[in-house]
């Protein structure tokens, strides 16, 4: 999806999954970080900005604004966020797909919740790693 794609599409688990396809297919390894996190483990949180921690030299560290609803892209270098990961695409144990089952269901009054299953691609630390 081209980025002229990527600044119309509202603030939802489609955009967080086009963000982590874009920064796969370049070959950044990368994970979700952030307000948007918290919702998938149950946290209510306001979720107009997507924080994604990657894993890269140098690190792109930058922000992007979506021509929707005040929406912003951060990408952080992972070592600033998760510094107790030392690689990504090697963190078995520590990262989970977002669509995982073991994580929380959507309820009334709580954070969405885990993502639905055509999302498998966004990761999201395991929970014991957010202390």
């Amino acid at each position: 999806m081209g980025e002229q794609n990527l600044c119309h599409l509202p603030p939802d688990e489609t955009l967080v999954a086009t963000v982590s396809q874009l920064l796969d297919s370049g070959g950044v390894p990368n994970v979700l970080w952030g307000n948007y996190l918290l919702t998938v483990y149950g946290i209510p949180s306001l979720t107009n900005c997507v924080v994604v921690a990657v894993r890269s030299r140098p690190p792109p560290i930058s922000h992007f604004h979506l021509n929707t609803k005040d929406v912003h892209i951060y990408l952080y270098p992972q070592s600033q966020v998760l510094p107790n990961i030392s690689d990504l695409k090697k963190a078995e144990g520590q990262i989970v797909s977002a669509s995982d089952p073991s994580l929380p269901r959507s309820r009334m009054g709580y954070g969405k919740g885990a993502f639905a299953s055509e999302f498998n691609c966004v990761r999201v630390p395991f929970r014991h790693l957010l202390r």
